[in-house]
C-alpha cells in the first residue's frame, strides 16, 4: 500500500493572517485542503476567497469554543443556550463545553454552521472538530455525516486505544463514512516559548520519514505574521512556523524522498478504498 497525505490547514476564517495564509499555501499547491470556521469574524473573506480562487477545497471546522482572550465568537445557533458563556460567546475551553453543553445544542450549532456555509454556496466536502469538542458525540455526528453525505477527520489507529473511537470507526466503516487511518500530531506540541523554526522543521520531517503506508492526515494553522495575528494568538510563532514549513523547499524535497503522495479529502474514493485494502 502507498502512502498518502492530506494537508489540512484548520482555522481558515478565523483571522485575516490565517485567510491569507491559506489563499498562498493553495496558490502554490503546498496544501490540497483547509477547514473553515463558518462561526468566526474572518468567516466571509475566507468563503469570498473560495469563490475567487475555487482551486480551495474547503471543508467545515466545526466549532463549538472561542479560545482567545480577546478576541470572541459565538454560536451561529439561536437555540444553544448551553453553548454560551456568561458573556454569550463560546466558552473558552474544551473541558468547560464538554461539562456544560448538552448534545442538542452542539448538534444544533453544527447544523447551523453547516448551513451557513451552504449558504455562501461553496461546495464541501468534510467536517472536523474545532478543540475535540464532539469526542464523547462521536456517533451522533457521524449520523448526520452519512446523511449529508460528509467525510469526517477520525482516525481508525485510535480505535487501539479509545473505546469509543473504536466504535465510531466500525460505524463509518459499516456506513462508507470517508475517515483516515492516521491523524498525525500538529506544531501544537511546541510551547510558543520554546519554539524555534528549526524544532519545528525538524520535528515534521521526522515525522514525513516515518509516515505509515495507508492515509493520513497532517493538520497545521497557517497563518502570516502580523501585527493582527500577533495581538490574537499568544502561539502565533507557531502559527507563522506552520505556514513557513509548508513553503519551505525541503518539504516538497521529504514528500518525493519518503515517496508520499498528497491527496484532499475530495478523494473520498480513495480514503475509503486505502481502507479495504486492509481487510
Amino acid at each position: 500500500m502507498r502512502k498518502y497525505l492530506i494537508i489540512n490547514a484548520d482555522d481558515f476564517g478565523m483571522c485575516h493572517s490565517a485567510n491569507m495564509a491559506v489563499l498562498d499555501l493553495f496558490q502554490s499547491g503546498c496544501i490540497h485542503s483547509t477547514t473553515l470556521m463558518a462561526c468566526c469574524p474572518w468567516a466571509k473573506e475566507a468563503a469570498a476567497l473560495c469563490h475567487q480562487h475555487p482551486e480551495i477545497h474547503v471543508g467545515l471546522h466545526v466549532a463549538h469554543t472561542a479560545e482567545w482572550e480577546n478576541y470572541r465568537w459565538g454560536p451561529m445557533s439561536s437555540q444553544a443556550a448551553s453553548l454560551r458563556d456568561e458573556e454569550g460567546y463560546f466558552f473558552h475551553r474544551t473541558e468547560d463545553v464538554l461539562h456544560q453543553a448538552n448534545s442538542e445544542d452542539l448538534m444544533r450549532e453544527m447544523q447551523a454552521q453547516v448551513q451557513w456555509l451552504r449558504k455562501q454556496e461553496i461546495p464541501f466536502t468534510h467536517l472536523d472538530n474545532h478543540m475535540l469538542t464532539l469526542q464523547n458525540h462521536l456517533i451522533e455526528t457521524l449520523k448526520y455525516c452519512q446523511e449529508e453525505g460528509f467525510s469526517f477527520r477520525l482516525a481508525r489507529a485510535k480505535a487501539q486505544t479509545n473505546p469509543q473511537a473504536a466504535a465510531a470507526v466500525a460505524y463509518a466503516d459499516k456506513h462508507g463514512i470517508a475517515i483516515i487511518d492516521y491523524l498525525n500530531p500538529n506544531s501544537d506540541r511546541f510551547p510558543n516559548d520554546r519554539y524555534t523554526y528549526a524544532s519545528i522543521r525538524d520535528s515534521y520531517l521526522a515525522m514525513l520519514a516515518h509516515l505509515p503506508e495507508g492515509v493520513s492526515e497532517f493538520f497545521t494553522h497557517p497563518a502570516v505574521e502580523s501585527a493582527e495575528l500577533k495581538a490574537i494568538a499568544p502561539d502565533w510563532r507557531v502559527r507563522v512556523g506552520d505556514y513557513q514549513f509548508l513553503k519551505d523547499p525541503v518539504f516538497r524535497q521529504s514528500l518525493r524522498e519518503n515517496q508520499i503522495t498528497l491527496i484532499g479529502w475530495e478523494d473520498a474514493a480513495l480514503l475509503n478504498s486505502a481502507s479495504a485494502l486492509r481487510k
